[in-house]
């Protein structure tokens, strides 16, 4: 089951090089953003289907239900 609507995705190699940055003596204080894309449910198992080459059925639901 999937939560109607989606969730925001970040690769993970965005966010390694935020805790690089992060990490960097001296620098002082910032700010960073790491942004994502949002994705629903149909484009995620979608995308997973087309990788994996296997059938991910999936049924979206009002988040409340889950």
């Amino acid at each position: 089951m999937w939560p109607r609507g989606g969730y925001h995705g970040v690769d993970v190699r965005d966010v390694a090089r935020l805790h690089a940055a992060v990490l960097a003596p001296g620098a002082g204080p910032r700010r960073f953003l790491v942004p994502g894309h949002f994705i629903d449910g149909h484009t995620l198992f979608g995308a997973l289907r087309e990788v994996t080459g296997r059938r991910l059925p999936h049924l979206v639901v009002p988040a409340g239900a889950i």
